[in-house]
């Protein structure tokens, strides 16, 4: 099996806060939208080939629009396994960046033993 990365596409994401009953907290509900990485081709546009234009765009956009969960059809399959892999890895993604923003001053903090293993010429 061969994976060719031929589609490149953008993961916007959107918070639905999602109100508890009787209570004062919400909660936050992340929803993913795909984007292409360019919207529209200009060139293909003025050559007439309005449908090559927008190709990516709406190659794009239907990952997201509507989940498939049926396998049965033509590129079914395909669009299921791009929406699979899609939202996994957006997530995923956004999991890793939320956990190095919340721990990013452990690790700027410098090492008090290796500040004194090597002493420098103004230490001497």
């Amino acid at each position: 099996m061969f994976w060719d990365a031929a589609e490149t596409i953008l993961a916007m994401a959107y918070d639905i806060p999602i109100p508890g009953y009787d209570t004062k907290h919400c909660n936050c509900l992340r929803l993913w939208r795909a984007k292409p990485v360019s919207e529209f081709d200009l060139e293909l546009f003025n050559e007439g080939e309005y449908y090559k234009a927008i190709e990516d765009q709406m190659n794009a956009e239907l990952i997201t629009s509507v989940l498939d969960y049926s396998d049965v059809g033509e590129g079914k399959q395909e669009t299921r396994l791009k929406q699979e892999y899609f939202l996994c890895a957006a997530s995923i993604r956004d999991i890793v960046n939320r956990f190095k923003i919340a721990h990013r001053i452990e690790h700027e903090t410098p090492s008090v033993s290796s500040e004194s293993s090597s002493p420098t010429e103004e230490q001497k």
